[in-house]
């Protein structure tokens, strides 16, 4: 009884470190806090959890955002075009790999795609510790933000484009 009551303990510490580090929705964050979307938040106003773009980037394909999960990552990895790949995580450097040619065409086919032009703007679930994911495209004929979730019912070019960047994201390990 005794360990079951130090664990409760710990797993108390543990969520209230964790909520301490996380800015509330609607103030700005301030350093060493993040804001971290829920899986049951709706993405009333977008913007406040968008990471920045530096002014003249023209040469961003994608940014991708993945938070969430059990262990609460925050991970954004911004790929251009001459397929160079940064990865910023929280409490991390900043991490740089490199994508081939070939794969920085499939994934401009895939953002390129009619099918990707229609998709709406949240694919929301309901659930505890699920990923959520932010596709920030800057360019191209409409630049769009596309967050969507674990469980979410998402149309197969969307999963075709998070896999995609989910193989980039790969070269970081």
């Amino acid at each position: 009884m005794r360990i079951i009551g130090f664990g409760l303990i710990c797993i108390a510490a543990l969520l209230s470190a964790a909520c301490s580090q996380i800015a509330q929705p609607g103030t700005a964050p301030t350093a060493g806090t993040t804001q971290v979307p829920t899986a049951t938040a709706q993405a009333t106003n977008p913007s406040e959890t968008l990471p920045t773009v530096a002014a003249g980037a023209n040469d961003i394909v994608i940014t991708y955002r993945k938070t969430g999960g059990i262990a609460g990552i925050d991970e954004t990895m911004t790929v251009y075009a001459d397929g160079k790949l940064t990865l910023t995580s929280r409490g991390s450097a900043v991490k740089q790999a490199q994508a081939t040619p070939a794969e920085i065409d499939q994934l401009r086919q895939v953002l390129g795609s009619d099918d990707f032009a229609r998709l709406e703007a949240t694919y929301q679930a309901v659930g505890a510790d699920l990923f959520t994911y932010m596709l920030i495209v800057p360019s191209g004929p409409t630049p769009r933000t596309i967050t969507t979730m674990d469980g979410a019912q998402n149309p197969p070019v969307l999963d075709q484009a998070i896999a995609a960047l989910e193989q980039l994201r790969a070269k970081f390990r």
